[in-house]
């Protein structure tokens, strides 16, 4: 705007050398693209504040800078987008930073606000209870951690509830088991907290971590923090740190230490859900405003100035590069106190000063020419404390700018700040606690087929009540034949000594089923020597060990996944032939009776996964070589 330029014309080539030197360039004059503007909305504009300390001055501006935008948006002038706010420095000492100051104003009215160089992410409530968490999770003996995780907003335990736990007899440790019958808060968040534990045991951290933070809504919640969804990027940003240190190698504790680090560390940046949203308040340290530009721009922060000073010298030439430095240690409160100086420190300090000037120059020109139509400068009308004026050498040049006009209280959009009451309270308490009592219904349970038959069936009785031997009437034995059997069908052949190597390597981690080996290998050379083996063998395809699910519909309640292993699958020219292997020592009909319901349930659900015909379907017995009926045709 021809304004702005005629301003920055006016105030700027007082603070470049003509001509140019080796630490500054000469002054170059702007020309404005067009002749039009509305003078009530372009220009330059100063405002001011009364408060004479830097953090009740920042407090004060950011409130008038957020009515004000609030006002020209809900008055149909701007855009969220037009608006970028500058500040000079984003530190308001070694542990605070002052750009959240500014993005909480705005959020107060409900602004959308992105922020970007001002350690945003160190100071994220939402990325912080998520480091305590993975450091409880990471280290399931640490019971603070823990405590702090539980009365943290993962869980929000109350410190009386805690305290009931720990009286009751319980501890606090991961890796405990809840005792039978427990109940109450504490012991749902416990359970909870491990089955994130498995999670992390189970999974790889990144997708672990993703599950908990879908499936406890954390991330959500993070969403609907702030207008413009910055506590759900700095979620996303901790994941992604999480995920950098796993994937060269490291372990959950070491991704924790990583993710603690960059909170601490006032270069952790943070990161935008919607990195490039043009519908957002930017907000930003000046170093990140090269190259920026918005219709309104405001110089923020008026009392965050920086004092030039030279700490060290670089002696700059071409590619080499030389450095002096004092040596000094902490005086008091603000001063140092020196050790110890280079020789013709005075000197290096002089021109190094210099050079510091320099940049401090060329960084208020970039903050004076982000404005395509309005130009905000931030200024304090008292002197006084020890906080340096951000934008001070401007004064000279502000002295006669009209003052931006803010207003006083503004309205909220509708349905923001509505007065909570006890009736809207209790209202909220009860749909809270009816929206929890629909979440905890299952919406899909699990069954195995196995489960589903042998409900309510009877127990068979042995076709040799007198056998006595062990173990190769008891679980391991039925393992060990079904593992041959698998391996028998896979290959194309498999002789005696094959499969007794295998049966040794079976039985690594059960030596007293070696006396067995011979009789298992008998019985599974039955097997392979009758007309089932052949008939499989002669298939056009063959399948072993077959998982399988399916979804059947709820007696009453929800759907269930039905799943189970089929032992033995082949098809013919006719259809598919199901056969469940059984080393039971009951009869081919007590075969039937026991598991009849399960293997009907097979060909039931493999017909409909498979869209081809079951033709046959039934058990064989290995121990009387033996298929039973076809219980398709039942």
């Amino acid at each position: 705007m021809p304004s702005l330029c005629t301003w920055a014309n006016t105030a700027f080539p007082a603070f470049f050398p003509t001509p140019a030197t080796r630490e500054q360039p000469a002054f170059g004059r702007l020309d404005p693209v067009t002749e039009n503007e509305d003078a009530a909305r372009s220009g330059v504009r100063q405002l001011l504040v009364q408060a004479t300390k830097r953090l009740d001055a920042a407090r004060e501006d950011a409130a008038a800078i957020a009515r004000w935008i609030r006002q020209a948006v809900d008055s149909q002038e701007y855009a969220w987008g037009d608006f970028l706010i500058l500040t000079r420095k984003k530190a308001l000492g070694t542990d605070q930073n002052i750009l959240p100051e500014y993005a909480q104003a705005l959020e107060a009215l409900h602004i959308p606000v992105e922020v970007s160089g001002g350690a945003a992410f160190a100071v994220s409530s939402h990325v912080a209870a998520l480091a305590a968490l993975l450091r409880a999770l990471g280290d399931p003996s640490d019971a603070t951690a823990l405590v702090g995780v539980l009365r943290g907003p993962f869980f929000g335990l109350s410190d009386e509830a805690l305290y009931r736990h720990r009286e009751a007899g319980f501890r606090f440790l991961l890796t405990a088991p809840i005792p039978e019958g427990a109940t109450g808060s504490v012991v749902e968040a416990l359970q909870s907290l491990q089955a994130m534990y498995r999670m992390t045991r189970t999974l790889p951290a990144p997708a672990a971590i993703e599950r908990i933070l879908d499936e406890t809504g954390f991330l959500a919640w993070g969403l609907t923090a702030t207008p413009g969804g910055a506590e759900a990027g700095n979620l996303l940003h901790a994941l992604d740190r999480v995920r950098q240190v796993t994937e060269a190698g490291g372990s959950l504790a070491e991704a924790t230490r990583a993710l603690e680090e960059a909170i601490e560390s006032t270069e952790g940046e943070s990161i935008p859900l919607e990195p490039g949203r043009s519908d957002v308040v930017r907000l930003m340290n000046l170093h990140k405003a090269k190259g920026l530009e918005a219709r309104v721009v405001f110089l923020a922060d008026p009392l965050g100035g920086v004092t030039a000073r030279a700490d060290v010298r670089i002696l700059r030439d071409g590619m080499r590069a030389v450095g002096f430095l004092p040596i000094t240690r902490p005086l008091g409160e603000w001063g140092r106190e020196l050790l110890a100086e280079p020789a013709g420190w005075a000197e290096h300090e002089r021109e190094e000063l210099a050079y510091v000037e320099a940049e401090e120059r060329r960084l208020l020109y970039v903050a004076a020419t982000r404005a395509k139509n309005l130009l905000v400068v931030s200024r304090s009308s008292k002197k006084g404390g020890r906080s340096t004026g951000a934008w001070e050498p401007l004064d000279p040049y502000l002295a006669h700018v009209p003052k931006l006009l803010i207003p006083g209280d503004v309205p909220l959009p509708a349905g923001a700040g509505v007065q909570v009451t006890p009736e809207l309270r209790e209202a909220a308490r009860i749909a809270r606690e009816e929206r929890q009592r629909v979440a905890r219904q299952p919406s899909w349970q699990v069954e195995s087929v196995t489960g589903t038959a042998h409900r309510g069936a009877r127990p068979a009785q042995p076709s040799e009540p007198g056998r006595t031997r062990e173990p190769d009437t008891g679980m391991a034995w039925g393992k060990l034949v079904h593992a041959l059997l698998e391996e028998a069908t896979r290959g194309p052949h498999r002789d005696h000594a094959h499969l007794e190597r295998l049966a040794r390597w079976f039985t690594m981690e059960n030596p007293e089923l070696r006396t067995v080996i011979p009789d298992a290998l008998d019985t599974v050379e039955r097997v392979m020597a009758s007309d089932l083996w052949r008939r499989a063998m002669a298939a056009e395809e063959r399948l072993v060990e077959v998982p399988f699910a399916a979804k059947v519909p709820g007696n009453g309640g929800p759907p269930t996944i039905l799943y189970g292993i089929i032992d033995l699958a082949f098809r013919t020219a006719q259809g598919w032939e199901l056969v469940d292997y059984k080393t039971d020592q009951v009869d081919a009909d007590s075969l039937v009776e026991l598991y009849g319901d399960q293997v009907r349930q097979y060909a039931k659900h493999w017909a409909a996964l498979t869209g081809a015909p079951v033709t046959y379907a039934g058990l064989y017995s290995v121990r009387e070589g033996q298929c039973s009926r076809n219980l398709v045709e039942e």
